[in-house]
């Protein structure tokens, strides 16, 4: 009886969530801006996702909680993580252009988390580290502290405080931001998320590493809103993991849309035994899409994602990797808070 009570909740939430997405969807957007999303941006950071997981998703992942693929898009999805984890990724993002990220997430109860982040997007590749004639052409950097705490069984906040800094002009230049997100999960089998992004100060990087139609210096402020669906709804067979976002930056014309499946071949408890998936998104800024695709495996506590992307506006493929490490006790047996 409980079980046809949760598929029913869910059922409605699914229902309102449609609604909301479709009335948003054709809202009618501000016409006093011109430039398209994704084409007038200056500090990249923003649209790059910080795991393989999360790009072959299409970056749709405001409301996945069981790793590090959330943060980068809502801070609130950590505390609804049950264990501490470390991961590093590395991308070729185009020729001569390299990402890398470094995260590290610690339990501290169950409803506490804080997570520790570094980003490098950079020109040359390995030889950025050992050739000063490449470090030359810059880089931009950014690190973060985030802090997520469950509020309720259902509901969760986060926080995350960046520091950007770059050297690709003559000069070095710093801007302090701020991401806020809630995590909120009606049933056993959705979840649903919301960020506000990147507020603060302002960034004036004298030139892109990433070459745009339109540069502006200014960090883009994003507001973004989705859900996460298990299907089937059941513990013992959920093969698919079915995600969508809808984003808008600020003081710019159109939205981002974005959605993701991944495929699970097999049914395994995640972090107890071998699995294995397969995904696939999809991401729409203005008139350019990219199709995302990706797989990974694991046993037990190691996990290792590819992502495959492919961005009209670089004519050239972007290859993704990334490992995992989670650790530390399930999060029944860490300290409990006192709601």
């Amino acid at each position: 009886m409980k079980r046809m009570f949760d598929r029913t909740r869910t059922s409605r939430a699914i229902l309102r969530w449609l609604i909301l997405f479709l009335i948003v969807s054709c809202a009618p957007q501000p016409s006093g801006m011109a430039q398209p999303i994704g084409r007038r941006v200056g500090p990249q950071f923003p649209f790059l996702a910080s795991g393989a997981r999360a790009a072959s998703l299409g970056d749709a992942t405001i409301a996945i909680i069981d790793n590090y693929s959330g943060l980068g898009t809502n801070p609130a999805t950590l505390g609804m993580m049950k264990k501490s984890l470390l991961d590093y990724t590395t991308q070729r993002v185009q020729k001569g252009v390299t990402f890398e990220h470094l995260g590290a997430v610690y339990k501290v109860t169950t409803a506490d988390a804080l997570a520790l982040t570094f980003d490098l997007l950079h020109f040359g590749g390995t030889d950025f580290y050992d050739n000063r004639a490449v470090r030359k052409l810059g880089y931009e950097m950014r690190s973060s502290l985030a802090y997520s705490r469950l509020l309720s069984d259902e509901f969760a906040i986060g926080v995350n405080v960046q520091a950007l800094n770059a050297t690709t002009g003559p000069n070095t230049v710093w801007a302090v931001l701020g991401d806020f997100g809630v995590v909120y999960t009606p049933g056993q089998y959705i979840r649903y998320g919301l960020s506000i992004k990147n507020i603060g100060t302002q960034y004036k990087v004298a030139a892109q590493i990433l070459p745009t139609e339109d540069y502006t210096s200014r960090v883009s402020k994003v507001v973004g809103v989705g859900l996460a669906l298990d299907f089937p709804f059941a513990d013992a067979s959920q093969r698919f993991l079915i995600s969508s976002q809808l984003e808008k930056v600020l003081a710019e014309e159109n939205s981002i849309y974005k959605i993701g499946i991944e495929y699970a071949p097999f049914w395994t408890p995640r972090e107890t035994a071998f699995h294995a998936a397969l995904r696939v998104g999809l991401l729409v800024r203005s008139e350019e899409s990219q199709p995302r695709l990706g797989m990974g495996l694991g046993f037990k506590r190691f996990a290792a994602d590819y992502a495959y992307s492919y961005a009209p506006r670089y004519h050239q493929p972007s290859h993704m990797f990334t490992i995992t490490y989670s650790f530390g006790r399930s999060d029944e047996r860490l300290p409990q808070p006192e709601f």
